[in-house]
């Protein structure tokens, strides 16, 4: 894992790439550190980042990706932003989102994604989080972020017993409830589309599951179904 501090003094990083075919693989951690553990990531500006991800087998991928962090571990991750476009397509478990995919025992604030995230679901999808800033928060308070990118979520075939928490900040931030973390001062301004519902789909405006949001508001527009039984 990274374990040392990384502070971007206003330069950016621009055109970073990721285009992965995930075959034969278990439990895949990415981003522009896949672990970071005890680290400080601030000041870290991603520009026209492109992800394009795809799972060309039937085994069981557990894949977390954010930009920055794939997952960050008892770190501080702060002012950092994030712009481009993030694909991903039939993979069965998946946490993903614009700036750090799951952190955990972390300090996260003062971040920005403007990111576009596409997802495509086919009936192997186990297991969806997904948001701007976050998709995951483990033991962990988000506060003073904001996402800007759409999310845009297709999954016409999924198996509907399956849990997927979509949110337009973070997609779930449940186990929060652990340590009475509370999320504050978080916005959205981006579009939340999901092509299916069930009675374990969960979607947000800023959550799609949490334990306590405060001060925080939503301007983005949200598309489901309306046939939804």
């Amino acid at each position: 894992p990274f374990t040392g501090e990384l502070d971007g003094n206003g330069y950016v990083l621009k055109n970073l790439i990721f285009n992965d075919k995930f075959s034969n693989a278990k439990d895949i951690d990415s981003g522009l550190f896949g672990y970071a553990k005890g680290a400080i990531l601030s000041d870290v500006l991603i520009k026209n980042l492109s992800v394009k991800f795809d799972q060309s087998d039937s085994t069981e991928v557990y894949c977390t990706f954010g930009a920055v962090a794939g997952v960050a571990r008892n770190s501080t991750i702060r002012s950092c932003a994030v712009s481009g476009k993030i694909d991903a397509e039939n993979i069965a478990q998946l946490n993903i989102s614009g700036i750090i995919g799951l952190p955990l025992y972390s300090k996260f604030e003062n971040c920005a994604n403007y990111a576009d995230i596409n997802v495509k679901l086919n009936n192997t999808a186990l297991l969806l989080r997904i948001g701007g800033v976050a998709a995951f928060l483990r033991y962990t308070p988000l506060t003073e972020s904001c996402n800007y990118g759409n999310i845009t979520i297709n999954g016409a075939d999924v198996k509907l017993n399956k849990n997927f928490y979509i949110g337009g900040v973070y997609g779930d931030a449940a186990d929060n409830f652990q340590n009475m973390t509370h999320d504050g001062d978080n916005y959205n301004r981006g579009t939340v589309s999901v092509d299916f519902l069930s009675p374990r789909t969960f979607i947000g405006g800023i959550a799609g599951q949490s334990y306590s949001i405060v001060n925080s508001y939503n301007a983005g527009e949200i598309i489901y179904p309306n046939n939804f039984e």
